[in-house]
Order: structure tokens, then C-alpha cells, then sequence
């Protein structure tokens, strides 16, 4: 099978990419002119950015973000074709399952690139409440919970790819 980056399966998640991005710009205004995007460890500003260049950074990051993983992946999957680390690889990559596993796994780039975009896009409405409070202050608490969010959701995909690759009849059986 050849894998190509650019099929349908990239569709939705390169449209949740584009509304990322476009939810960033359409969410700009309510960012002060000069918008505070760093902040100490107690929670006060101190780093300042003028509107402009922190959405064309936040902008850039949801795409950089979204196109690094998606061609790194797929790149990644292209140099190791025989020998993805995924749950029983002889099984999952024998040639009559082989086109069905990579095709998936093409898919799955495409799928956690637009949770990298969305999760940028987080970052930016965090910042805008944090910008909005007088004077702007971000709680430490609540960043390290969008981060810990992210990180089970980035867990949450592995095991997804875990137990999409288990052999058939490989699933617990009730009251064993």
C-alpha cells in the first residue's frame, strides 16, 4: 500500500485544523492591545506581546503543531512500515490485514494533528481569560490542568490504537 497524506481521511480533521485557526482570529478581539502571554510562577504577567503578533504565533503554533505531527507521523510510519510498534505486529501487518492497518494508522496522524490544533486553541481562550481578569493574572492550577487534560487525552489515543490492534477474540471475556 502506498500511504498518502493527502486522502479523505485528512478531511475532517484538516477542517477542525482551518476552524482552529479561524476561531483564533475570529476570538482576537477580545484580546487587550498588548495581551500578556507568559506568566510567573505566582501568576503575573511578564512577558507582553502586541495583539497582532501573538495571534500570528498562536496561528502559526496550531498549524506547526497540526502539520508536524500529521507529516511526522506519516513519515515516521513510511521508514517503519515492517516494523510499527503497535500490539501484535505479525498479526496486524500479515498481508491480508496489511493495507487496513497502515491505512488506519494514516488516519490516526491525521486525527491527534487536529487535537494538537484544538488544544492550541485552548491555550489561546485560556489566554484571553487570563487577559481579560484586572490586572491579568493566570491561576498556575489551571494551566497545569489544560496540560494534565491533554496528556490523558494523548493516553486516551494510545490505548484507542491498543485496542483497535488486539487480535480478534483477544478481549476479556465477561466473569473472567
Amino acid at each position: 500500500m502506498q500511504i498518502k497524506a493527502n486522502d479523505r481521511a485528512g478531511m475532517i480533521p484538516g477542517i477542525i485544523v482551518g476552524a482552529s485557526v479561524a476561531a483564533m482570529a475570529l476570538s482576537a478581539r477580545w484580546l487587550p492591545a498588548q495581551v500578556a502571554w507568559h506568566f510567573d510562577f505566582s501568576g503575573a504577567p511578564n512577558a507582553f506581546v502586541s495583539r497582532g503578533i501573538y495571534l500570528s504565533l498562536m496561528m502559526a503554533l496550531a498549524v506547526a503543531a497540526a502539520v508536524s505531527v500529521r507529516f511526522g507521523l506519516l513519515g515516521w510510519v513510511r521508514g517503519k512500515t515492517d516494523s510499527l510498534p503497535i500490539p501484535n505486529r505479525g498479526y496486524q501487518l500479515a498481508p491480508e490485514r496489511r493495507d487496513a492497518t497502515l491505512a488506519y494508522v494514516v488516519r490516526q496522524t491525521a486525527w491527534i494533528a487536529a487535537t494538537f490544533a484544538v488544544f492550541v486553541l485552548l491555550v489561546h481562550l485560556f489566554t484571553i481569560r487570563c487577559n481579560r481578569l484586572t490586572p491579568p493574572h493566570q491561576a498556575p492550577d489551571e494551566l497545569v490542568c489544560l496540560m494534565a487534560g491533554m496528556l490523558v487525552v494523548c493516553l486516551l489515543w494510545v490505548a484507542r490504537i491498543a485496542w483497535h490492534f488486539r487480535r480478534p477474540g483477544q478481549a476479556r471475556q465477561p466473569g473472567t
